[in-house]
């Protein structure tokens, strides 16, 4: 191993750490807005997910895309149903299909919690000049380009 490579080893030991802290506490920002504006963590990533698709989703689809069980999703579905967050139908083509969309009252809370959070996020990154926040996009761009290309998510074989 090269000197360059020993430098390289270790900037990127330091690197995996940051992005290791930075991944626990990155809920953080989200959370207080979440909590003040009724929602759990869960709850409030369901609604942020179903405010970016068109239209309803699958009730399968929905706790797949939230790593949960389909008794978890609709456990949480029906606490948003109860918030008036969301409303639960039945697909007309496949009446065994549950489907789960936003409401007015939904999206305009998750708007409100998503814009406070953002808010939080600017100030905390206030300090980092324009130029940085650049470089920092096109490197946070190229490693997730990298962990897309992943066969599995996990380690490629060297």
């Amino acid at each position: 191993m090269s000197g360059d490579d020993g430098r390289r080893d270790k900037l990127l030991a330091e690197v995996e750490s940051l992005f290791l802290q930075i991944g626990r506490m990155a809920g953080s920002v989200h959370h207080g807005p979440a909590a003040a504006s009724g929602f759990t963590p869960t709850q409030f990533m369901m609604l942020v997910w179903l405010a970016k698709r068109e239209g309803a989703a699958p009730m399968s689809e929905l706790a797949e895309a939230m790593g949960i069980s389909m008794a978890g999703a609709t456990g949480v579905v029906d606490r948003l149903v109860n918030a008036g967050a969301v409303v639960r139908d039945r697909n007309e083509d496949d009446r065994r299909q549950v489907l789960v969309g936003l409401t007015e009252r939904g999206r305009e809370r998750i708007e409100w919690a998503r814009h406070q959070a953002f808010l939080r996020f600017r100030r905390l990154t206030e300090p980092i000049p324009a130029a940085d926040l650049e470089a920092l996009t096109r490197i946070l761009a190229v490693i997730l380009d990298s962990v897309r290309q992943e066969p599995d998510g996990g380690p490629r074989a060297e």
